[in-house]
């Protein structure tokens, strides 16, 4: 019997906002280092297991900018919230 992975292991991943082929798209990446962490995520892929990682903008000001210039989010003006627009 395998034994299952019970490492939680949770990383956080860059979220760029980008222009591809004329339609706005978000790139994701991360390089891992870590033994422990490649051990996890190595044994979540062999298995075909699901991991969970948290994305985050580097500058969230310029990122919401970014989504706002794209047309994919709305600022209310009564409630300060944003809203995608699709």
């Amino acid at each position: 019997m395998e034994e299952k992975n019970t490492n939680v292991v949770v990383p956080t991943m860059n979220v760029k906002i980008i222009n591809q082929n004329g339609k706005p798209a978000i790139e994701i990446r991360k390089v891992i280092n870590d033994l422990d962490a490649m051990k996890a995520i190595i044994t979540c892929a062999y298995r075909d297991e699901s991991m969970v990682f948290l994305p985050n903008f580097n500058n969230k000001a310029l990122s919401i900018n970014r989504l706002l210039d794209l047309g994919l989010i709305v600022k209310d003006s009564n409630s300060g919230e944003y809203h995608f627009l699709y």
